[in-house]
């Protein structure tokens, strides 16, 4: 079976598809960001990195596969809120995980 007929609404694989559609963008703007001259600043860096750290992809999928009407949650601006923030902390907590690994390295 498709991933699209596992799941329980429509509107989550939709929105799934969306949400894999803005983290591939991100990747994308990242990889060109770092390739080229000009750099980001901290707050632009961090908007892009909500997106590629793909937290509300995995939510989707949970959704799709759990039936948690993802798409009835992301609705609601508190939940939009709230997501968002998850998504900055994960994309911190990476961003320093990796500084700690590049300093322990040299």
């Amino acid at each position: 079976a498709s991933l699209a007929a596992l799941a329980y609404d429509r509107r989550d694989y939709a929105r799934l598809l969306e949400d894999t559609r803005c983290y591939c963008a991100a990747l994308r703007a990242g990889h060109a960001q770092e390739a080229g001259a000009e750099r980001w600043s901290y707050a632009e860096y961090l908007h892009n990195g909500i997106d590629s750290i793909a937290y509300a992809n995995v939510f989707c999928c949970l959704s799709l596969l759990w039936g948690l009407d993802m798409a009835t949650l992301r609705a609601r601006p508190a939940f939009r809120q709230v997501l968002r923030l998850i998504s900055a902390i994960g994309r911190l907590q990476n961003d320093l995980h990796g500084r700690d690994k590049d300093r322990s390295a040299g």
